[in-house]
């Protein structure tokens, strides 16, 4: 199946009063543990890291050697300045958010192949 075969095939409409529900208060991306934090892999060939997106803030933990770099996308959307050393708290908490979403998930962490 080609892909505009599967975009035509695809429903289309507006959402079903159920989708609206004011119980669904959560977003699609929010863990389970009440945090609104996105978190995604490394790409191929990049080193191996987790990061975390809160609000105007992205956090990246590099597994190799722990190391944590912390940005303000609205000042630094290039990611030129790590803003961990002088913001250790909100460094510390989007961690804590990332750890926590890990454990809900059973995320594991990549281990190097010798």
């Amino acid at each position: 199946m080609r892909f505009t075969d599967a975009c035509a095939a695809a429903p289309v409409g507006s959402p079903t009063r159920a989708s609206r529900s004011p119980a669904r208060t959560r977003p699609p991306w929010a863990s389970p543990t009440g945090s609104t934090g996105r978190a995604w892999c490394s790409r191929p060939g990049a080193p191996p890291a987790r990061r975390w997106r809160r609000g105007d803030w992205k956090l990246i933990e590099f597994y190799e050697d722990g190391r944590r770099e912390l940005y303000n996308l609205r000042d630094d959307l290039s990611e030129d300045r790590d803003l961990a050393a002088g913001n250790p708290d909100v460094a510390r908490d989007l961690h804590e958010e990332l750890a926590a979403w890990r454990e809900t998930v059973a995320a594991k962490i990549p281990e190097r192949k010798e």
